[in-house]
């Protein structure tokens, strides 16, 4: 039985090769699908290969094309019908912005505009507003004390009492607030006045940016006369061929196989181990009398006549090893047994010393099964 063999794993760099090789073809076989050539009334829609390359990694070729839009006879006289209307305008408005020139180049005119005055500004407005409201709000203010005072004086309460000192309290924070309401109306007109002048030299801003720039807008708008577009063609979209997973099915191949090696060596591990036992079995109580009592002849164990040396487990003690002399041939079957030297370190009475090297009395380890066991 021959040991089986792990799986070769399989090259990235090939692997890569692979799939750039095969998403190369169906890249182009998606763009050679797509490109279909297109008739219609007012002109064709046509692809030619006009060259290629040969990807450096693959050596595969790519090819490159020329997409080309012919217009009908009839497209073709309004195009050209157009252009040369548009020539027309062009030359106008040449002629236009040379005549605007001077006047783009002056900046616009702030004179005559109304000045802001800012947040400190309009104070006259403010206190002509206040002393319109205090000249009225005055007079009712002291018409309003006196009667307090009468009222107060012909009920009996006296300046000094707390019920006086309270009712001429509330009457001063009355007055008070008015006071504050003139102050709010002064303001008031102050934002007023402030807001209008603002509005008035934004109004006069507009409408001096606006004449200068009338020129400019009929030159613009001379130039940007709609022209006669070519014909537009649906692009045909065909249904996308998608790439085949080269690099995934190469590795889920690999792992199958390492997946069988796997099997295998389990199944021989337990066949060694069984083999083993049959040795295990065969141990008596005095290895040497039964050697001895068998006529048991060494065998050749000597390390150094040994290769392809892997060793595979223990028995009894003694590491148990494959291997082919190494006058075997590569492909020969492998033999199971020890290494003479390292018997001899624990077992010399097992080890003799023969023309051909170092030998091992297998019976006197309790190791006989292994003797005639080919792998």
């Amino acid at each position: 039985m021959s040991k089986p063999r792990a799986p070769t794993p399989p090259s990235p760099t090939e692997t890569a090769k692979a799939q750039t090789t095969q998403s190369i073809q169906t890249a182009r076989a998606n763009n050679m699908m797509g490109m279909v050539n297109q008739k219609g009334p007012d002109g064709s829609l046509t692809y030619t290969q006009t060259g290629g390359f040969n990807d450096p990694s693959t050596g595969e070729f790519i090819p490159q094309y020329t997409a080309e839009t012919a217009l009908s006879g009839a497209a073709q006289q309004r195009f050209d019908t157009t252009n040369a209307a548009q020539q027309n305008m062009a030359d106008v408005a040449k002629t236009l912005s040379g005549q605007i020139m001077d006047t783009t180049g002056k900046p616009i005119s702030y004179d005559n505009l109304p000045e802001l005055a800012g947040s400190g500004g309009y104070e006259a407005s403010r206190k002509a507003t206040e002393d319109a409201m205090y000249s009225r709000l005055t007079p009712q203010m002291e018409r309003a004390r006196a009667t307090l005072e009468t009222t107060l004086t012909n009920r009996g309460i006296r300046p000094g009492s707390e019920a006086y000192d309270r009712a001429m309290r509330n009457a001063g924070e009355t007055e008070n607030d008015a006071r504050m309401q003139v102050t709010l109306a002064g303001g008031q007109e102050q934002s007023r006045m402030a807001g209008l002048d603002s509005a008035t030299r934004a109004q006069l801003l507009g409408e001096r940016n606006s004449q200068a720039n009338e020129p400019i807008n009929r030159l613009a708008a001379l130039l940007s006369n709609t022209q006669v577009n070519t014909p537009q063609y649906q692009t045909y979209t065909p249904q996308g061929m998608a790439t085949t997973d080269i690099a995934g099915l190469t590795q889920q191949g690999y792992q199958n196989q390492m997946g069988a090696y796997q099997q295998k060596m389990q199944q021989q591990n337990q066949l060694y181990g069984g083999l083993f036992g049959l040795g295990a079995a065969a141990i008596t109580a005095n290895p040497f009398q039964a050697a001895q009592a068998a006529g048991s002849v060494a065998s050749s164990s000597d390390r150094r006549l040994k290769k392809d040396i892997l060793k595979i487990g223990e028995l009894n003690g003694h590491n148990i090893y494959e291997f082919r002399y190494k006058t075997d041939d590569a492909t020969a079957p492998k033999h199971v047994g020890v290494m003479a030297q390292e018997v001899e370190q624990t077992h010399p009475e097992a080890v003799v010393d023969t023309p051909n090297g170092k030998a091992v009395y297998y019976q006197m380890l309790g190791l006989e099964a292994l003797t005639e066991m080919r792998v």
